[in-house]
C-alpha cells in the first residue's frame, strides 16, 4: 500500500480505519525499518509527521488492536 509521507500519524490512522475495521482510538501503529537493529517502533505521537520516521520503500507499518 502506498502512503503519503507528508501526513501525520493521526491522518494515517483515519485512512486505515476503513481498511482494518478498527477505530483510531483502538489502533496501535508500529513502524519497522528493514535496516533497524532494534525492532518495531511504536508510532504513538499522533501529530508526528510520517516523513520524520525516515520511511522508505520496503519498510513496514503494522497495525494492531489496542488491548483494553
Amino acid at each position: 500500500m502506498s502512503i503519503r509521507l507528508d501526513q501525520t500519524v493521526a491522518e494515517l490512522k483515519k485512512h486505515l480505519k476503513t481498511v482494518v475495521q478498527l477505530s483510531t482510538s483502538n489502533m496501535l501503529l508500529f513502524y519497522l525499518d528493514q535496516e533497524a537493529p532494534f525492532g518495531p517502533e511504536e508510532m504513538k505521537y499522533s501529530s508526528r509527521a510520517l516523513h520524520s520516521y525516515g520511511i522508505r520503500d520496503g519498510d513496514k507499518i503494522y497495525v494492531e488492536p489496542r488491548m483494553k
